[in-house]
């Protein structure tokens, strides 16, 4: 068996590494808009929530899909 198809490539480590910071950012913002009693908290909650769930989702869609393109392609030849 190949164990180089275990393992997640190094573009994967790094988008999951700056959407992780991302999130974090978020949470870290809105707490500091929170301690501030600034307006823009709530906003800034709800894009948090909204990160927490959606970025996640999007990322597993995006490489399924390009995994199921790049069989796809590989089929035709």
């Amino acid at each position: 068996m190949n164990e180089q198809s275990n393992k997640p490539s190094t573009f994967k480590k790094i988008i999951s590494i700056a959407l992780i910071a991302l999130i974090l950012l978020l949470y870290i913002t809105t707490f500091v808009l929170s301690l501030m009693n600034n307006h823009y908290t709530k906003a800034f909650f709800d894009a948090a929530l909204f990160a927490t769930f959606f970025i996640p989702i999007m990322l597993y869609l995006i490489l399924w899909l390009a995994k199921v393109i790049k069989n796809y392609s590989k089929k035709d030849n």
